[in-house]
């Protein structure tokens, strides 16, 4: 770690470093050291690959939704595609349907890629996922996200249907 901190082109160092990523018992170590001199690099395709990894490894909601979240910002800021930014904070929203920033990330994408169909799909998702699950998304936050759903049916997608269905299950 120490090596790569005072050289970060120490090339041997780098490549064990980057194979251990492919071992699930030093992955999050090696990340650890490797994702600063990566952000560091302004090496953003190796960073969204480390970040697309951990997201694999992990489990926990909360842990998915940043590094989706991370990825999400990486992808519009960095790496200018907006159909994996998309796709990563509408997994973030998946994640923590709780996340009302996240929320408000996924709209202004969808606002302006005019992604209305993908964004109800998104929502949807999110609402499938807290579906009786009141330790992450309370009854108060599923209508909400119910209301959001019903807004984007009858204002964006013209889907006056869905609006009302959405709107009988608040």
């Amino acid at each position: 770690r120490e090596l790569l901190y005072q050289q970060p082109d120490h090339a041997l160092a780098r490549e064990r470093l980057e194979a251990m990523l492919a071992e699930p018992a030093t992955a999050y170590a090696a990340a650890e050291v490797l994702e600063p001199l990566y952000r560091k690099e302004s090496d953003w395709e190796r960073l969204a690959a480390l970040l697309g990894a951990r997201v694999a490894a992990t489990r926990d909601r909360g842990a998915l939704a940043k590094l989706h979240g991370q990825l999400g910002e990486l992808y519009q800021t960095h790496l200018a595609d907006e159909d994996a930014a998309f796709g990563h904070i509408a997994a973030a929203l998946n994640a923590r349907p709780d996340d009302t920033g996240v929320l408000r990330k996924l709209e202004g994408l969808a606002e302006a890629g005019e992604r209305w169909s993908e964004l109800s799909e998104a929502l949807e998702s999110a609402l499938a996922t807290s579906a009786g699950d009141e330790a992450t998304t309370s009854k108060a936050r599923r209508s909400e996200l119910l209301l959001h759903l019903a807004d984007l049916h009858e204002h964006k997608t013209g889907n006056t249907e869905k609006a009302i269905r959405a709107l009988e299950q608040v």
